[in-house]
């Protein structure tokens, strides 16, 4: 998820680079969700990407503005929530 970011010359027009040889992970373009909504710099043109690459409307990249929203999967994790460590 790439959101109002830079993405200079570094990245490639596909937006992604297939990792070769990686033998435990040999489909993980499969279960990646890869999208991007509103960035900017030299590589932020989307035109080249990868097929599978998604580009967020601005109501869909609403959904992803806060750690709680990203981190918060379907177990309800709260990545605020503070937890007591014994010491005061």
């Amino acid at each position: 998820m790439y959101i109002h970011c830079d993405l200079g010359s570094h990245i490639l027009p596909e937006g992604w680079n297939p990792w070769k040889g990686d033998a435990m992970f040999p489909d993980k373009e499969k279960t990646t969700y890869y999208a991007e909504y509103n960035n900017y710099g030299k590589s932020a043109a989307s035109n080249d990407r990868v097929s599978w690459s998604k580009q967020l409307s601005a109501k869909e990249a609403q959904d992803y503005v806060t750690l709680q929203n990203i981190l918060a999967g379907p177990d309800k994790w709260n990545p605020g929530f503070n937890i007591y460590d014994g010491n005061k």
